[in-house]
């Protein structure tokens, strides 16, 4: 048995894989005529089947038009929301501002330390990290 299918594949392998390209080739160029030949056929048929009765067509686009109103519904609830949401956020941060130049929180005016001064330089930054050029001043190869 085993011998039948070797002897086969040594006398007809070659035929077999050159079939095998030619329909894979093949299959490669035609799908795109394929394609467009299916979805031309498809629309022949729609378009008849809306050309034979008229009346399908009006209840397919007062559905689109229900969808599309529904839709825009939607939209505009979710709109409102979110700008009455933006508008508590505006409140809130108005309302901390406030707070914080009527002096109630601590600190001065603005909210800074009192021991703050901008023209002492900025302090707070006391690591600066070393510079990645294995050579010292950055001048290697001079």
């Amino acid at each position: 048995m085993l011998s039948t299918v070797v002897e086969f594949f040594e006398n007809y392998g070659w035929f077999i894989f050159g079939i095998g390209v030619v329909i894979a080739f093949s299959l490669k160029n035609l799908q795109p005529r394929i394609t467009a030949w299916r979805k031309k056929v498809e629309d022949d048929e729609y378009a008849a089947k809306y050309h034979k009765n008229p009346d399908l067509i009006a209840a397919r686009l007062a559905a689109q038009e229900a969808h599309r109103r529904k839709m825009q519904e939607e939209h505009d609830r979710a709109a409102e929301v979110n700008r009455l949401k933006m508008e508590e956020k505006e409140k809130k941060k108005r309302e901390e501002f406030l707070e914080k130049q009527s002096g109630s929180g601590s600190g001065s005016k603005l909210g800074f330390k009192s021991d703050y001064n901008p023209l002492m330089g900025d302090t707070s930054r006391g690591y600066r990290a070393t510079k990645k050029s294995p050579c010292g001043g950055g001048g290697c190869g001079k």
